[in-house]
């Protein structure tokens, strides 16, 4: 299912987004909206009811002394002191934590509620214990509390953490312990790549990353992955049952740096993008559709709402921002409901790898029309490919 990675200058584009039905619920971010202002627009808009609601607090901010924490600073259930080794060496420091994120969730109407969210570099490193210990004081909270709402344990993961596979699977046998009292996970993985080529990965580490997923799966529980774009399919594909996705690029590629850890900065205007599934990219308009024309229209176009005004050559300017953000939206939910509707995970990557192909075609012949100007790197297509590839071997799915 797809999710609302919910974010800056939210109005518009939430309301548009969920009369459209092309989401399935929202991750409330308190760093851009207040519990005030997340409650009023549920109580004003009846289709907030009938979705999947979580709000992630984002501790992890106060892990880096320059952030810049918005409004997180400004709710005095949200950590004043920097949370380095001394602050969680104290127990009564992250029981204090652990309860202070509880009464903030506890202010909006929610379906599930989540653990402190803490940064992890590596898996290998020390902060790990300390990440465990609060998740057995926050299972044993809910329970004394009896809070009866499914609780998700939360993490932010450098990409670099997956470069091995060792320490991830002490981890896991860690996690074991609370395959009864967890219900989910949810993850975002902080990308390291800044490139103009906007899906890129290491093929070891995207193998890792898919190869957690599915184990998470396996053990039983249910796995949310934030802030991604078209590589969402990849994890849906593998056991994911939620995908965070959002209007801002920054909302679909979660990158430190351009969060704010540390100060963040300004990477200018946004293009107006089209996203398809056809050539598996986020595609600037301009570039693709209105420089090269009619040809490349069957490459690109998947049958969405905003189709209409590119194949009659509306000019780019009067194309709404929003309506760019809603196709993103449309163009998601389709395909993750499509691999929703298959009945295992050797089915759904099959599919994949079956778009990832056409992908792979379409992306080769956009190259070669005539005029073309533009050429779109197809070298994220086979990264994706391997690394499903290469799940699919490991596991003889």
């Amino acid at each position: 299912m797809l999710l609302i990675q919910q974010g800056p200058a939210a109005g518009p584009k939430l309301q548009k987004i969920m009369n459209s039905g092309f989401c399935d619920g929202i991750i409330w971010d308190p760093r851009d909206m207040t519990p005030t202002r997340i409650n009023q627009y549920v109580n004003e808009n009846e289709e907030y009811e009938e979705v999947i609601k979580i709000l992630e607090f984002k501790q992890y901010y106060q892990q880096f002394a320059d952030s810049d924490k918005k409004k997180l600073k400004d709710y005095p259930q949200f950590p004043t002191e920097l949370m380095d080794r001394n602050f969680l060496r104290k127990q009564e420091n992250l029981d204090q934590l652990v309860q202070d994120s509880i009464e903030f969730q506890q202010l909006v109407s929610l379906n599930y509620l989540c653990t402190p969210t803490f940064y992890i570099e590596n898996f290998g490193h020390r902060i790990i214990e300390r990440v465990l210990e609060t998740w057995e004081i926050n299972v044993s909270y809910i329970q004394e509390e009896k809070f009866d709402m499914p609780l998700f344990a939360t993490m932010v993961i450098s990409e670099n953490a997956f470069s091995s596979y060792d320490y991830i699977g002490e981890f896991l046998e860690d996690l074991e312990n609370f395959t009864e009292s967890l219900n989910g996970i949810y993850i975002t993985i902080d990308r390291n790549e800044m490139s103009a080529q906007r899906h890129k990965f290491d093929v070891t580490h995207l193998t890792n990353i898919l190869q957690f997923i599915f184990d998470l799966k396996m053990m039983g529980f249910t796995v949310i992955v934030g802030y991604s774009s078209v590589e969402g399919l990849l994890y849906s594909s593998v056991g994911a049952d939620y995908v965070g996705t959002g209007w801002f690029y920054s909302l679909r590629k979660f990158n430190r740096i351009q969060k704010g850890l540390p100060a963040e900065k300004s990477f200018g205007i946004q293009k107006k993008r089209y996203t398809s599934i056809k050539l598996f990219s986020e595609v600037p308009l301009q570039e693709t559709i209105y420089n090269v024309g009619l040809q490349s229209h069957e490459l690109i176009l998947d049958g969405c709402l905003l189709d209409k005004d590119l194949m009659v050559g509306t000019s780019i300017d009067m194309l709404n921002n929003n309506d760019c953000y809603l196709q993103h939206f449309e163009e998601m939910y389709k395909y993750i409901h499509l691999l929703d509707s298959l009945s295992d995970e050797s089915e759904k990557t099959d599919k994949v790898l079956e778009l990832l192909n056409g992908a792979k075609s379409n992306l080769d012949k956009f190259n070669k029309l005539p005029n073309n100007t533009y050429k779109i790197n197809s070298e994220h297509i086979n990264q994706y490919m391997d690394a499903l590839n290469a799940v699919k071997k490991t596991n003889f799915i």
